[in-house]
């Protein structure tokens, strides 16, 4: 059996942030597309990085700075 690709469950309608959009607006977009993370790009669509859930919860600020583990990616390697 071949192994599952990214192409058969990445999304294909990009949902995008500026290097200058505060993160409480990306969070809104997060939470308003059912998405858990966001590329921040340029003004050419050149890829700078990515925002994702993960960074939200990882948060000096919140007393969590600690990487939290991701049951359902465990799935994927045992």
């Amino acid at each position: 059996m071949a192994a599952m690709q990214a192409k058969e469950i990445m999304t294909t309608q990009l949902v995008t942030a500026s290097p200058e959009m505060p993160v409480a607006e990306i969070a809104q977009l997060m939470t308003e597309n059912k998405i858990s993370a966001i590329p921040v790009v340029t003004p050419d669509q050149r890829v700078l990085g990515i925002v994702s859930e993960t960074d939200f919860l990882r948060r000096d600020e919140t007393g969590r700075n600690e990487r939290p583990g991701s049951w359902w990616l465990m799935l994927f390697n045992s």
